[in-house]
């Protein structure tokens, strides 16, 4: 929502964002239709001591969901990387951004 202006501003700062060593953006292209995970987003929590549980977060329009269980986040785990084989390179989703804020500028 909002002016050219305003969607160059939120692309240049994805741009931006992406940059950071510990953020990977990739973009799903259009064309590609419906892609597991259309139905919300879910965020994997990994933790550095390897004891503790990996755990999903995930939104709803009901609310937040913690899932703990491992069967529940071992699906969702594969859910992400299948977005993540379907999606654009980190190097091709900048290219992608970096011509969509030249050409709104």
């Amino acid at each position: 929502m909002g002016s050219p202006a305003v969607l160059r501003e939120q692309l240049q700062r994805l741009l931006t964002v992406s940059q950071q060593p510990n953020i990977t953006l990739q973009v799903l292209p259009f064309e590609i239709g419906a892609y597991p995970g259309y139905e919300g987003s879910f965020s994997v929590i990994r933790f550095p001591d390897d004891r503790d549980p990996t755990v999903v977060y995930a939104e709803t329009p009901a609310g937040e969901v913690w899932l703990e269980q491992p069967d529940q986040v071992k699906s969702l785990i594969q859910r992400f990387e299948h977005l993540r084989a379907a999606a654009r390179s980190p190097q091709e989703t900048s290219t992608m951004l970096e011509r969509a804020v030249r050409e709104l500028a």
